[in-house]
């Protein structure tokens, strides 16, 4: 017998996977066709080096994020008759296609990608709300998953017990938030500091896969609930003091040409 909720889960699923491949072409063959040494076959000046920098962290950040996308939605699909979290989706993925189609421009680009771990903490929110059984088996409601949305205070305390490391409680929605705040102090640094797009595209890249790489293995130090919150802060300092390095190294290197 036909199941509406999960056919109407699945209708949404596919809509979101097409607009996936279809922000990754649009996205990426307009923005090669567009740069001025692909039509003239000319070597790419520094310029045309941080679009294509930017233009490939816009890449890493939808190929990551599809990946990711399809195992979440796969155990924790889009039910109910308005879900938020489906409207998100259609967002992200505009998001990523302006994205790309942007790269043209230096400093739209860590905006674009603070705005995106924004929506991503939005959107794990109201999963755990939706499924919040997956997260913690000790706070699985006696009603239907797909009935029943969690109270505030029960979201809470996965967050509350992710941070703690808690035995059986998922860490996944406190790494997306470690990682939004890394994103919105690697934003304030980018435009304070005026770093070259390349450099600023290095240490972006490299947190997106960090944070995707953590998103898999969604827990770790579970014996050590001590490091819970140093183990993010730790990843997060790593990345930036590496950033304020090339940055110092960039302009030394500048200043000795001159």
């Amino acid at each position: 017998m036909c199941n509406p909720l999960k056919t109407r889960a699945e209708i949404r699923g596919d809509l979101i996977r097409r607009l996936f491949a279809v922000a990754i072409s649009i996205g990426l063959a307009t923005s090669l066709t567009q740069m001025g040494w692909v039509s003239s076959g000319t070597w790419p000046t520094l310029k045309d080096w941080n679009q294509l920098s930017i233009l490939g962290t816009g890449l890493i950040l939808t190929v990551l994020s599809w990946d990711g996308y399809l195992a979440s939605i796969e155990a924790k699909p889009l039910h109910g008759d308005w879900s938020w979290r489906f409207f998100i989706d259609i967002s992200l993925v505009l998001i990523y296609l302006l994205f790309m189609l942007t790269s043209q421009v230096s400093h739209y680009w860590p905006f674009i990608l603070m705005v995106t771990f924004i929506l991503y903490v939005v959107w794990d929110f109201l999963t755990v709300r939706e499924y919040v059984g997956s997260y913690d088996a000790e706070l699985k409601p006696s009603a239907p998953e797909d009935s029943h949305k969690a109270s505030i205070h029960k979201v809470l305390q996965i967050y509350y017990r992710g941070f703690r490391r808690c035995q059986n409680t998922s860490q996944g929605p406190v790494i997306t938030l470690s990682w939004a705040i890394f994103f919105v102090l690697f934003a304030g640094v980018y435009y304070y500091q005026q770093i070259t797009p390349w450099i600023g595209c290095i240490a972006a890249s490299t947190g997106l896969i960090i944070y995707r790489r953590q998103k898999c293995k969604n827990s770790y130090h579970r014996n050590y609930k001590i490091f819970s919150i140093l183990w993010h802060i730790l990843h997060v300092s790593i990345i930036l003091i590496s950033l304020e390095v090339l940055v110092i190294l960039e302009r030394y290197f500048t200043c000795s040409a001159r």
